[in-house]
Formats: C-alpha cells, structure tokens, sequence
C-alpha cells in the first residue's frame, strides 16, 4: 500500500484517528490492544541499546499522528518524523509547532546515507506488500549508521501456519472483521524477515507482544 490513492485513505483517518485508536485499545480490541504499551517496549528497546546524545538522531517511519515521536522525544532523543500523508503531517503539527516530520515513505527516506542512529516504526510496515517490505529493508540499511538500531512493532505472524492457526481463531470468535483485515494487508512473517535482516548483515532478535503484534529489534553486525 504505497499509491497516492492509498494515501488519501489515511488523509481521511486523520483527525479521528487518535480517537479511534483510544477506543480501540479500551475496547482490547485484536489489533490495538495493548496500544500504548507496544510504543512503551519500542522505546524501551532503543534505551537498552542506544543512550541519547546531543546529535542522536531517530527516525519515525510512518508516523501518523506522532504518537510513537512524542514518546521518544520525551526520553531525549532528536525524532523526525517521516509521513507521506499530509493530514497526518497536520495532525502532529496541531500537537507541537516543534517537532520536524517529513514526506516519505520506507521506501524513500529524504536523508542521506549513514545518516541517522535509529529507526523506529509502530503499526505502518504492514501496508507494505512482502516484496516492499523486504526492499524497505535495504533502504533503511542505506541510512543507518553502522552502530545503529532498527525497532519495529507491526501486526505479523511467525509463519504461515501461525497464520492459519490464528484465523482459525478469529473464525471461532466470530471475528470476521478482523479477518477481513488481515486478508487486505500483507502481514509480514517474522522467519523471513529475519533471514532477509541476516541477509543485510544485521544481528535480529523478535518479540511477541499480543497475538497479532510483533517487535523487531536489529542492529548492524559490522
């Protein structure tokens, strides 16, 4: 999901979209609970392995309304935000005039190689087919320092069976919607993803923070 025309979907969220999301988490529903704690763990992980400094530059891809921004900047790190939706780039700025947030996208960052100390990312990889997905790996590789670190949390399955097996689920909970959802996304696979990492010379590790959501934390090996 990369179009302009997929874009003009989230313009459309925009201003409800906080809204929708508290009463998503409130509601423990499958896809959003436990909302505010996945950013938590995010920046929990950057903190293990990456001490803020004058100069320490973090980057939000996929920001949407900078959620995941204010919390990092809140533990003293310098965060840009990188948005290809302009009313999402609206929304952060009606939150603080201070915080910088950029058009782009995973597979077009506006900065320049070796650039920046950390990658972090909450609920956007999945509009990403699996082929951009592992193309937006190699562009993040382009702009990470090589003492840096990639955090992601995004809704994905372990494997394929993991997939059925979850469905499954759903499908006795009557929880079509859900279903629904994940059929018109491409949710990621964690074991291949890990291997396309390896592949780029990055040490992985994973987490499982709900049924639905998964952290991915990677640093370059050398």
């Amino acid at each position: 999901m990369t179009g302009k025309k997929e874009f003009e979907i989230f313009d459309k969220w925009a201003s409800t979209y906080d809204k929708s999301i508290r009463i998503a988490e409130k509601n423990n529903d499958w896809l959003y609970k436990d909302y505010t704690n996945i950013l938590l763990a995010i920046r929990e992980e950057v903190r293990e392995r990456l001490t803020p400094r004058k100069n320490t530059l973090i980057l939000d891809i996929g920001s949407g309304t900078g959620n995941l921004i204010f919390l990092m900047v809140s533990a003293g790190y310098k965060t840009i935000g990188v948005e290809p939706s302009p009313k999402m780039r609206e929304e952060i700025m009606k939150k603080s005039q201070n915080i910088s947030v950029v058009p782009g996208t995973f597979l077009s960052l506006p900065f320049e190689n070796n650039s920046v100390d950390g990658i972090v990312s909450s609920y956007a990889w999945h509009h990403l087919s699996s082929k951009e997905k592992l193309k937006s790996i190699g562009e993040m590789r382009r702009v990470l320092k090589k003492n840096g670190i990639i955090v992601i949390a995004d809704l994905m399955f372990l494997n394929p069976a993991e997939k059925k097996k979850t469905i499954g689920v759903l499908k006795s909970k009557n929880l079509q919607d859900v279903i629904e959802d994940i059929e018109s996304e491409a949710y990621g696979y964690v074991n291949s993803l890990f291997r396309k990492f390896t592949d780029l010379g990055f040490k992985i590790k994973s987490k499982q923070l709900t049924e639905l959501v998964w952290l991915l934390g990677a640093t370059p090996s050398a």
